[in-house]
């Protein structure tokens, strides 16, 4: 019994760890395919292709290439010493366009980004799909359910003819 169960227990965190995607395409994929925790947001927006373009390009370019140094401290226990942790996140995205669209990957890489436990510490995690509509532009986002809201209200934003301003990164 025990063994059955801690056999289920496996099976269940090895289900739960989606690889992290390395393409647009596979988060593409990863998204639309309902993966815990993800989010796709499709919006229309009333300004001409290249215009929401190019306020994109701006805002990435001037948003989504940073470096960032997190620093908490908790303790595990009581009686226990504090430990203090600091996470370095270092971010980039370079806008490419492919015909009358343009797709953003946004990339995130964790610390040295070397496999922890088998997993990549480095991929996408967010994606913004840009193209032609009738009447304006339709604008995809890829990304998670939670910390991305900030994003997508900078991305679209932007699009709408905003000024730049800097969304928190997750």
């Amino acid at each position: 019994m025990k063994k059955a169960i801690l056999g289920l227990f496996a099976l269940a965190a090895m289900a739960a760890c989606t690889p992290v995607p390395q393409t647009a395409e596979e988060m593409r994929s990863v998204v639309k395919s309902g993966a815990f925790m993800s989010d796709f947001q499709s919006h229309k927006i009333s300004r001409s292709y290249s215009a929401v373009a190019s306020s994109i390009r701006q805002g990435t370019e001037k948003c989504f290439n940073r470096n960032i140094q997190t620093r908490s401290s908790y303790s595990p226990g009581p009686g226990m010493a504090p430990v203090m942790q600091v996470m370095n996140l270092y971010y980039s995205a370079k806008p490419r366009s492919t015909g009358s669209r343009m797709e953003v990957p946004v990339h995130r890489r964790n610390g040295n980004g070397k496999p922890v436990f088998g997993m990549e510490q480095q991929g996408i995690f967010y994606l913004i799909d840009v193209a032609p509509a009738s009447g304006g532009t339709q604008i995809d986002l890829y990304g998670g359910k939670m910390g991305y809201g900030a994003m997508n209200k900078a991305v679209l934003s932007w699009a709408r003819g905003g000024a730049i301003r800097c969304p928190d990164l997750v």
